[in-house]
């Protein structure tokens, strides 16, 4: 019976974060809101790694709070469990690229700051 409770918990949690950050898209379309919270997510974890890709375990993160969105429990009362998986499989297929591509161009941002400072810094000795 404990193993259900701290299960629930957990879902009571991934739900809430959903919220948290699906509050503020609710003018969107569903996909597009599920789409900016998986980008939020994603984004959120490659700056705590510095950049470094996503490991598999974050991506089921990203996933299991997507999962908590009421497109996904809509999709798993109506039509199962595999339909929700789907939705949200999709879903991180679209937006996992686009957030290592904004990654990417700030890293290249960076370097090309850096590189500036660097050559002001060569010019005023």
């Amino acid at each position: 019976m404990r193993l259900n409770q701290q299960k629930q918990q957990q879902r009571r949690q991934r739900r809430e974060v959903y919220e948290q950050y699906a509050a503020k898209y609710s003018d969107r379309s569903a996909k597009e809101c599920d789409r900016i919270v998986a980008c939020q997510l994603m984004d959120k974890l490659l700056k705590v790694r510095g950049g470094q890709e996503l490991t598999q375990d974050e991506l089921v993160r990203v996933a299991r709070v997507l999962l908590e969105g009421p497109t996904s429990r809509e999709l798993k009362q109506s039509k199962g469990k595999d339909a929700s998986v789907a939705y949200v499989t999709e879903v991180m297929s679209v937006a996992q690229p686009m957030v290592e591509r904004v990654q990417r161009n700030r890293r290249a941002e960076q370097a090309e700051r850096s590189q500036r400072k660097r050559r002001e810094r060569g010019m005023e000795r």
